[in-house]
């Protein structure tokens, strides 16, 4: 996979049923039912969730998904699906469709975390407060950690846009910003 082809996570839509799509990013949180794996991979655009099955992933694949734990950074390829009546997850963007994956490729490992990351959206109506609870110090030891958190990203998101307003405006009016 090269970075070209690479699809966000959150950019997957209904429409794209049936298209096969390259993604990238952290396994935020996986449920493993024998056979069947579902991972939510998590990018700065979103979430989606990736379905590792014997009928769609070669055998070698699915132990490479058996392998994977919270915070694996990983790229995978597979084709979009729509999810069936009832499985649907309200809490995510991408929560009518899957990506039943056919190949993995793990680019990071990850050790044990001194906090949670994920925000837990792959429970249905469970809050995310966890890393609120870790103590600030823990949290800024760790800061490239916390930032990865989806609330995080959209502070961080938030930021840039009321400075870019800011810039925008005072640029408008024949300011110059030195530095």
């Amino acid at each position: 996979m090269t970075y070209r082809e690479r699809v966000p996570c959150g950019s997957i839509t209904p429409g794209d049923d049936g298209r096969e799509v390259c993604l990238a990013g952290w396994v935020d949180a996986l449920r493993n039912h024998g056979e069947v794996l579902f991972i939510h991979l998590r990018d700065r655009s979103g979430m989606v969730q990736a379905v590792f099955s014997p009928e769609c992933a070669p055998p070698d694949v699915c132990r490479a998904a058996a392998s994977l734990r919270n915070e694996f950074c990983v790229a995978l390829r597979g084709k979009v699906r729509k999810r069936a009546a009832g499985t649907e997850n309200p809490n995510l963007d991408t929560g009518l469709i899957e990506v039943m994956a056919a190949d993995l490729t793990i680019l990071s490992a990850s050790c044990a975390l001194p906090f949670p990351i994920s925000e837990k959206t792959m429970v249905a109506g469970a809050g995310g407060k966890a890393a609120d609870a870790v103590a600030e110090d823990i949290r800024l030891q760790y800061r490239y950690l916390d930032l990865r958190r989806p609330t995080m990203q959209e502070y961080i998101a938030r930021r840039h846009r009321i400075v870019k307003t800011v810039r925008d405006f005072l640029d408008q009016r024949g300011f110059l910003e030195i530095e």
